[in-house]
């Protein structure tokens, strides 16, 4: 366009460069073009554009700059506040995530399915069943409808905070897609297999949570020929396009698996940034096969992402320590 001698004379051209940044994780590009929205002075004339600048920082995780840019927003609409809500969740800064649910009901937003999902994941990290008892509550008082995710969430909530009688209870009011993604979730293959099956039959179109309970379940039980199989049909009968977790399910599978030198050309050849997801799940390969030279160099690439640090450094010591090298556990 700029060789053509195009100039940008409104916001689409941004939002479709916005949303090409936030698909493949391009941070530092995604930045740059907010700031050609600020110079040009697009983005307080679009409230397409400033959601989708949300969205990006989102996916790219740079969580302050979504926070500052959703502030500067007129528009704080439920999508908005969900993407917030997800994003600080599912990077384990839980205390925020419910401080903005707070201030989203305060401002009168009601929040929907997406949104109480994404608290879920946020009791589960915290252990705290006392939040999560309150979203199950809120849920059944406003009567809102629960889906796949609402399930599946609330089980693994309840599970981990260790009431193992309301997470059976939650499981019994499943239909047949949400528990599917139980199954997958505590491995299950078999009965996740058929509950698959059961769904097709029915109709029920699979999303892209079906899949990725599929190839977590393929993961735990080291079904190799059916991940593949599973991750393959994903595009190529439903046109879902893989995401982070499916990636980082597949890089799960083949390294419990014993296939690490295939789980790292697996990670090379996506077609998106890999994340900190799928070098975390090689990272973890490499700890049950003591590949030690490999795990020093998918831990040097977690650092310098800004993973969480702590973590890294653990797992790192224990496959030192399981190698023997104590000198580098030290």
């Amino acid at each position: 366009m700029r060789e053509a001698g195009l100039g940008i004379d409104n916001a689409l051209t941004l939002i479709c460069l916005v949303k090409a940044c936030g698909n493949v994780f391009a941070g530092r590009e995604g930045k740059s073009v907010h700031g050609v929205s600020i110079r040009r002075g697009f983005i307080d004339q679009s409230g397409y554009l400033q959601a989708s600048v949300v969205d990006m920082y989102v996916k790219c995780r740079l969580l302050d700059n979504a926070r500052e840019m959703f502030e500067r927003t007129v528009d704080k609409n439920v999508v908005m506040w969900t993407m917030l809500v997800s994003g600080f969740a599912k990077c384990e800064r839980a205390v925020e995530a419910f401080a903005l649910f707070r201030e989203m009901l305060r401002e009168s937003v009601l929040p929907n399915q997406c949104t109480l999902a994404a608290l879920l994941v946020s009791c589960s990290s915290l252990g705290s069943q006392r939040h999560g008892r309150s979203v199950h509550g809120y849920m059944i008082r406003n009567e809102i409808e629960m889906d796949a995710v609402n399930f599946t969430s609330f089980i693994d909530m309840y599970v981990r905070c260790g009431n193992i009688r309301m997470a059976r209870k939650v499981f019994d009011m499943m239909p047949d897609s949400s528990m599917n993604n139980a199954f997958g979730i505590n491995g299950m293959f078999e009965e996740a297999l058929d509950c698959f099956g059961k769904m097709k039959s029915r109709n029920v179109t699979p999303n892209s949570v079906t899949f990725v309970s599929l190839l977590s379940a393929c993961s735990h039980s080291g079904n190799i020929e059916e991940g593949r199989k599973q991750f393959a049909s994903m595009t190529r009968y439903y046109g879902i396009a893989p995401e982070e977790e499916h990636y980082a399910c597949m890089v799960d599978l083949l390294g419990r698996a014993g296939e690490v030198e295939e789980a790292k050309s697996f990670i090379d050849s996506m077609h998106v940034k890999p994340m900190a997801s799928a070098w975390g799940a090689l990272l973890n390969a490499c700890r049950i096969h003591k590949n030690v030279d490999l795990a020093e160099e998918i831990a040097e690439k977690l650092l310098s992402m800004g993973s969480n640090e702590s973590s890294v450094y653990v797992l790192l010591s224990n496959i030192y320590a399981d190698a023997g090298v104590w000198e580098m556990v030290k």
